[in-house]
């Protein structure tokens, strides 16, 4: 069987990502909380961003990183009010730590099973292989560190700000990023409670959003298709959303 034209189904399957980070249509009950999800990758997805959703210096000091004078001015505010944390959580001594990028590797762990989970929303399985091919893309792409839950959400928030901001980072910018999500992630217990095929869910779902926001950015200059480049700006839109980052 033929499987349809990237162009046809790109925005389809933003429709899936987006409605994956806001709510969609399949159902899943993490046993170790008790919260209902719309489906597995959302589940893991959830955790991660946890932490990031909650608490609001990570809203600040990626805008630091980012150069941006709503994080200076706002840190400026917090500080004197006493709120949002501007420093990692401390030692007994009260000195922070800030852990190491090897931090939030991990082992894969069960079915990679995300692409199946965007083509159920979909009812399409020819998507699973278009999918299939954008994670491998990044997931061998030179200098990406495979199977590392920061790496993979930091490129989503890179492919979102690159197209919702129209910003390319520069490399001290992106490292930074990493740092920044992977201190979240390993100081605010999130990567902790997740487990090995959570990780692995949450890992699969921010590489494949990334790569289709950047796949659609680029196929819609490409053929000069507005609606193409409107989808990678509601996906862009709708990941910084997830993040706390678009306000």
């Amino acid at each position: 069987m033929r499987h349809k034209p990237v162009r046809t189904r790109l925005p389809l399957l933003v429709l899936a990502s987006a409605s994956l980070l806001s709510g969609g249509v399949l159902a899943y009950t993490n046993p170790y909380t008790g919260i209902q999800h719309d489906s597995w990758a959302q589940a893991g997805m959830f955790t991660a961003l946890s932490q990031m959703q909650q608490d609001n210096s990570f809203y600040l000091r990626s805008m630091d990183v980012l150069g941006d004078s709503r994080g200076r001015t706002q840190g400026r505010e917090a500080a004197a009010s006493g709120s949002g944390r501007q420093t990692p959580p401390g030692n007994a001594d009260g000195a922070a730590r800030t852990p190491g990028i090897s931090a939030t590797d991990f082992r894969p762990a069960g079915p990679r099973r995300v692409p199946e989970e965007f083509a159920a929303m979909l009812g399409d399985r020819g998507d699973v292989e278009l999918l299939r091919t954008l994670h491998g893309a990044i997931d061998g792409m030179d200098g990406f560190r495979r199977h590392n839950l920061a790496y993979a959400m930091a490129f989503a928030l890179f492919a979102s700000i690159q197209v919702a901001e129209n910003r390319t980072l520069d490399e001290s910018q992106q490292y930074a990023l990493i740092d920044l999500v992977n201190e979240f992630l390993v100081t605010g217990g999130a990567f902790e409670s997740m487990s090995p095929r959570a990780r692995t869910d949450a890992y699969d779902f921010f590489i494949i959003t990334g790569a289709l926001i950047t796949a659609l950015e680029e196929e819609g200059r490409k053929q000069r298709d507005r609606a193409m480049r409107d989808g990678a700006r509601l996906l862009a839109r709708s990941t910084l959303d997830a993040f706390g980052l678009d306000r």
